[in-house]
């Protein structure tokens, strides 16, 4: 029997697993949004957003910073409440492809996240039952593709960098994940993941 390539499956959640709509729900709000691949390289670069995900701000002052950062004409708590809900659900496929890998590899997840869309996760996704370890970038202090974060991980997963390979929607996590080890892969959605899985040979086509 040939030996598994890795011990360790890690993945990102939004846009690789779990639906996230935020960038295309910011264009409902907006005057007059650009396209939605501006809003998300917008968002990536926003600094409300890491220090909410940095876990060194609050979802309150995160709230009036961007509010005020992209002009948008709403009450922080409606703000609020809607930021909650961007964390949609999980895309079709991605539970039964989480069922079939993890009698064979042990599954993990370290997302860019906050403490609101984290609750989400496992309140209403319930992500704790379909990965051994959950991990995320406010409770960690760290952003992907920060290499602390990435240490981090290999930490908590007690498994060296060269047994674990990574999934994340972002060509620049990708490249974080790769500098410091890692087996790392872009992949956007259930469908490409899946592919990539076949072509690594952790899945039969």
């Amino acid at each position: 029997m040939t030996t598994p390539a890795y011990d360790v499956l890690l993945f990102d959640l939004g846009g690789v697993l779990i639906d996230f709509s935020g960038p295309a729900e910011l264009a409902d709000l907006l005057a007059a949004p650009p396209p939605v691949a501006e809003i998300k390289r917008r968002w990536g670069l926003d600094p409300c957003v890491a220090a909410l995900e940095r876990g060194a701000s609050d979802p309150a002052t995160f709230a009036r910073c961007f509010l005020d950062a992209w002009g948008l004409q709403l009450s922080t708590e409606r703000f609020l409440a809607l930021f909650a809900t961007w964390s949609k659900r999980w895309l079709p496929g991605a539970v039964q492809l989480l069922a079939e890998l993890r009698p064979h590899y042990r599954l993990a997840c370290l997302s860019n996240s906050n403490p609101l869309h984290w609750q989400r996760n496992y309140a209403v996704h319930r992500i704790h039952e379909n990965f051994e370890v959950c991990l995320a970038s406010h409770e960690l202090r760290c952003l992907k593709p920060e290499p602390e974060i990435f240490a981090h991980a290999l930490g908590r997963l007690g498994a060296p960098a060269e047994r674990v390979v990574f999934f994340d929607d972002s060509q620049v996590n990708v490249a974080g994940a790769r500098a410091v080890g890692i087996d790392a892969h872009h992949v956007e959605g259930v469908e490409a993941l899946r592919r990539e899985l076949i072509a690594l040979g952790v899945l039969r086509s």
